[in-house]
């Protein structure tokens, strides 16, 4: 803990190895295999994404959620993102769109857009 005059900070530092392997079974797909070491709480999480060149899309495995991302060009400078993803364990579909305009270069950290998040429920 660093104290200063009306301030007191707190730190807790994390510290994680990250494994990573890139694979091209076919041309145009990448499937990456992923696996996260946290060497402070001694727990392994892993990671898989497979991303087509075809349509674009990143299709990923993390946790219990199976995600698939779209992201579309409208023109030369705006994108529109669609995200889906099912929990299976909660036994949940998640659907979210976001619009990013480009504006030129911006001095604020947040980035442009509006995004939405909605459950779908399962029948």
């Amino acid at each position: 803990m660093v104290s200063s005059p009306k301030l007191v900070w707190k730190c807790n530092p994390s510290t994680k190895l990250k494994l990573r392997k890139h694979f091209y079974p076919l041309a145009l797909t990448k499937l990456t295999l992923g696996a996260d070491l946290d060497l402070q709480h001694g727990f392994w999480t892993f990671h898989t994404a497979w991303k087509d060149r075809i349509i674009g899309g990143r299709l990923a495995v993390k946790d219990n959620q199976v995600s698939l991302v779209k992201e579309f060009l409208v023109d030369q400078k705006n994108t529109f993102n669609i995200h889906i993803s099912y929990d299976w364990k909660i036994g949940q579909t998640l659907f979210g769109f976001r619009f990013s305009p480009y504006r030129g270069i911006q001095t604020n950290t947040h980035p442009p857009g509006m995004a939405l998040r909605r459950k779908v429920r399962d029948i």
